[in-house]
């Protein structure tokens, strides 16, 4: 049991386990400085879609369309994982790592979200 505890302790310290603590996502990922060779240029952290009051969780969608791209393009709206608020405007809030460094995107429903490495 010592042992275990030890481990999640490490990992947790290495950024590896997340804290729960401080994002709009719920967790807060740790800024990286250097990428490494085996990084895609594009990995989505986390994705959600929707209003203040409810919204549905997106990641799977905007990673199929964008993780490991250099750029990607994609329109918010409801097909990215339903209408959680009906007849209100919703919100896409985008959470992605790019060559090493966290950022976060917000388009309203109907535009356009571009993610961009470069």
């Amino acid at each position: 049991m010592r042992h275990l505890l030890f481990v999640l302790l490490a990992l947790m310290v290495s950024g590896c386990i997340e804290d729960g603590r401080g994002s709009p996502f719920g967790s807060s990922p740790r800024p990286v400085t250097q990428a490494s060779r085996e990084d895609p240029p594009l990995r989505i952290v986390q994705a959600r879609y929707g209003t203040d009051r409810r919204t549905c969780d997106a990641t799977r969608a905007v990673r199929r369309a964008c993780e490991g791209e250099s750029d990607c393009s994609l329109k918010a709206g409801n097909e990215l994982c339903g209408d959680p608020t009906p007849g209100q405007v919703k919100t896409l809030y985008v959470s992605y790592r790019c060559r090493g460094r966290v950022r976060d995107i917000t388009r309203q429903e109907g535009k356009y979200l571009s993610l961009d490495c470069d």
